[in-house]
């Protein structure tokens, strides 16, 4: 079945690149800024539930299989993914040994590694928890969720919502998945289970949504999303998780797109942001471990900007056009056998 053309989301590129960045500045800074960069993942979430509603539920009413969608997104994430991992390997494999095969043999099928020297869910590359829960969510809608109506979409990111309160008021932070201890990994199940089908009614409703989108709400959300990232702090997150980074992201999807260089810009921001959100940690490692201090986050932003735009360049579509090809070799021999069955 034929993909139809989407509109590109420019203003959604911008703002996923601008997210990566407050990840990767959070990290090369330990922490110091943007303090709450973190919360970009549930921006992330919440694009993705967009994006993937425009790209993909029209297609599952004409009939897209599931296996279809499921080999869609894993030659769409797995490359930069899986590099992740074997650079994580790279890096920390001398030190580690059998602990490290481990959590690269989990990692493999997105599942977290509840053992070994850090206390990151996905140690070998820390940033890939959030991918772990997206290919959850993913699957859980092409598997059925996105027959759902829109009432029964709302209960779900209404529970999810209830959910990520109490855990916030219990533990004073709403930031959860990246950590493996106690219930912290399995709390970010909240937060993709309320932005992403969140992000997926938006895009249901965007005729009635659309009047309200100007360029000029456009410019105060992405402000309103910087101020959250510097100054929302343990329970209030909550307030951009739940009010504000859903206006922001209706905004920006559904209001006018930028053109001109500020689209281009866009355009390259959206480019970078999948391999610089995954692979930046490695290059912090590297710094923290060749450079002098005052360097070091400059070497972080240049090095990772850098990597992002090679594996963006090569292995990203490499790895795109490998898995296609396996992922659609597989399915006609799966119907050239199901054509030698008895009736």
């Amino acid at each position: 079945m034929a993909k139809p053309a989407q509109p590109r989301l420019l203003a959604l590129d911008g703002l996923r690149g601008f997210a990566a960045l407050a990840v990767m500045e959070l990290h090369a800074t330990r922490g110091a800024f943007p303090a709450h960069g973190g919360l970009a993942v549930d921006l992330f979430f919440l694009m993705s539930g967009f994006v993937l509603a425009g790209a993909y539920e029209p297609r599952l009413r004409e009939g897209l299989a599931f296996r279809a969608f499921m080999a869609e997104r894993i030659a769409r994430l797995y490359p930069v993914y899986l590099l992740g991992l074997v650079v994580g390997v790279a890096l920390l494999g001398h030190q580690f040994g059998g602990e490290t095969w481990a959590a690269f043999a989990a990692g493999l099928v997105f599942a977290p590694s509840f053992g070994g020297p850090h206390e990151a869910a996905f140690w070998l590359d820390g940033p890939l928890w959030s991918l772990s829960l997206e290919i959850v969510a993913n699957g859980l809608f092409a598997a059925g969720l996105w027959r759902l109506s829109n009432r029964a979409l709302a209960a779900i990111a209404a529970i999810a919502a209830l959910a990520l309160a109490v855990a916030a008021f219990r533990y004073g932070q709403a930031e959860f998945g990246y950590f493996r201890a106690g219930w912290d990994y399995w709390l970010g199940y909240a937060r993709v289970c309320f932005s992403f089908p969140l992000g997926w009614l938006i895009w249901r409703c965007r005729a009635a949504l659309a009047p309200g989108c100007t360029r000029r709400a456009s410019g105060i959300a992405v402000a309103a999303v910087a101020v959250s990232f510097v100054a929302v702090a343990g329970q209030g997150a909550l307030v951009a998780i739940l009010l504000l980074f859903p206006v922001v992201v209706t905004a920006l999807a559904l209001g006018p797109q930028p053109a001109g260089w500020p689209g281009r810009l866009a355009t390259t921001a959206g480019m970078l942001s999948y391999p610089l959100y995954v692979l930046h940690a490695h290059v912090v490692i590297l710094a923290n471990s060749l450079a002098p201090p005052p360097w070091r986050p400059w070497l972080i932003v240049a090095g990772s900007l850098a990597v992002a735009w090679l594996a963006a360049r090569s292995v990203d579509p490499l790895g795109r056009r490998l898995l296609t090809r396996a992922f659609a070799g597989a399915g006609a021999r799966q119907l050239r056998g199901a054509a030698t069955q008895p009736v």
